[in-house]
């Protein structure tokens, strides 16, 4: 990297640069080894590095798709319906979904009802709106002991798309 640029991002001269690379100063093995020109320049004017952003975000959503995949295989999905329609409910939404949920057995015809309230849920979040969809996670988080949020709609839809490619919900079908 050029020494300009780890200047800049260490806010000091270059010819400090020179001094601590003589002084063998992890930090310039560190920015040398894991960051290019590019990368500087991005977090120079960005305070952040996309690349990295990424990989965070993929480790994330690959923990948290683990943590729903257990939820799926800990409750029949018969439950997880049920609990989801009197959530719907409960806040005064009686819908095709909510009466379709009571007749659901299948966990992908579960899992795209979830995702379609979630969906609503972002929705309102991006609209700035509280209305009835955060009572309805709320209400059917509070009964299945978890945490769903409008973060896990990408989450369940790669989760239903799997589904669709490879015919089975193989990790949930215990």
């Amino acid at each position: 990297m050029h020494k300009e640029l780890i200047a800049s991002l260490l806010g000091v001269t270059v010819k400090s640069v020179y001094n601590y690379e003589k002084e063998e100063r992890k930090i310039i093995s560190l920015l040398n080894k894991y960051m290019d020109d590019n990368d500087a320049n991005e977090f120079l004017s960005t305070n952040k590095i996309s690349k990295f952003d990424n990989i965070n975000a993929k480790g994330i959503d690959q923990i948290r798709k683990s943590e729903i995949i257990k939820l799926l295989t800990k409750y029949q999905v018969e439950y997880l319906a049920l609990s989801l329609a009197k959530s719907l409910e409960s806040n005064g939404i009686i819908s095709g979904t909510s009466k379709r949920l009571h007749k659901t057995k299948e966990k992908e015809d579960f899992l795209r009802d979830l995702e379609r309230i979630l969906s609503d849920l972002s929705l309102e979040i991006e609209e700035g709106e509280t209305t009835e969809f955060q009572a309805v996670i709320k209400n059917f988080n509070d009964e299945i002991g978890f945490d769903f949020n409008a973060d896990d709609k990408s989450i369940v839809y790669h989760i239903i798309r799997r589904y669709r490619v490879y015919n089975t919900l193989y990790d949930l079908d215990v």
